[in-house]
């Protein structure tokens, strides 16, 4: 009987040690399962995801995992949110040294606005401090399988209201649950709306290279709100950048390209009285600010 108890105590202990995030994990979805990636509805999940055999980065023979909304504004699979719960991405990311998570995104229908959402839980397991990174990373329908990588130190992190007041640094060493989403704010929700989301090899990464995505500073906008012209200041290590402006609808209504440049400035005079969203993309990131046309 003893021998009995200590291999079942061994087993337990072997599939909690299983169920934690380790460095350098990659979820690949070559076996052709989700890997523990779900949605909040069990039914929908067989129906809304679906792990191609073939299509993903590398081409023929390279497996994937896709996500498509219903495009519905609430109920089951209406959210664009994937999320994995007590599982490989569970645990401990500070002391495993993981600074980023890695991934190749497609968009294949709708812009997705790309978030890490971290949790932790409490005596019952439910998440009770939620926290999502700061700047989303976009990425356009229709430009093809895109290599990015999130970092997750304290730092890229907003904590959001409502939580128990544990700090980002607190969450990342007890992480129970991982969340990738698409929302252009920082939600624990993804955003509404028809979006078709390919993921593949989900990397719990160690390294940050030169050519990932880091955050930078915050450009500013003044004056807020603006009659005539809005003053765009942008942050010194922004390279490449794209000013795009978008009304409450969704529309673009103004988009410029600019290199090497600390601000610029915008002719509103002719635009509608009302609220605008202006999106600032470059090499490093991507932010968005509202403003108010008068």
């Amino acid at each position: 009987m003893k021998i009995k108890l200590l291999i079942l105590s061994f087993l337990l202990s072997s599939s909690v040690a299983i169920a934690q995030v380790v460095a350098n994990q990659v979820d690949d979805f070559e076996d052709n399962t989700p890997q523990g990636w779900t949605i909040g509805s069990s039914t929908l999940a067989g129906i809304l995801i679906t792990t191609p055999a073939d299509g993903g980065p590398d081409g023929a023979g390279d497996g994937y995992f896709s996500y498509t909304t219903t495009g519905s504004s609430n109920g089951g699979g209406s959210k664009c949110l994937i999320f994995s719960r007590n599982a490989q991405w569970s645990g401990d990311f500070i002391g495993q040294g993981v600074v980023a998570v890695k991934m190749d995104v497609r968009a294949t229908s709708g812009d997705i606005n790309l978030r890490i959402g971290l949790a932790d839980q409490d005596s019952n397991s439910f998440p009770v401090t939620q926290m999502v990174t700061t700047n989303p990373v976009v990425i356009t329908a229709g430009s093809g399988w895109q290599e990015v990588t999130i970092p997750i130190q304290p730092s890229d992190f907003t904590v959001l209201p409502g939580g128990s007041g544990l700090t980002a640094a607190q969450v990342l060493a007890s992480v129970v649950e991982m969340r990738i989403l698409s929302n252009p704010s920082a939600s624990w929700i993804g955003e509404s709306g028809l979006r078709v989301m390919d993921l593949n090899d989900i990397t719990a990464s160690t390294t940050l290279s030169t050519n990932d995505v880091v955050a930078f500073d915050e450009f500013s906008i003044s004056p807020n709100p603006a009659t005539s012209k809005l003053n765009v200041y942008l942050p010194q290590n922004a390279k490449n950048t794209t000013i795009s402006v978008y009304d409450v609808l969704g529309k673009k209504v103004y988009s410029k390209s600019i290199d090497a440049l600390s601000s610029t400035s915008v002719d509103v005079s002719n635009w509608n009285s009302g609220v605008y969203i202006i999106r600032i993309s470059s090499d490093n990131s991507t932010q968005t600010k509202r403003f108010v046309k008068q």
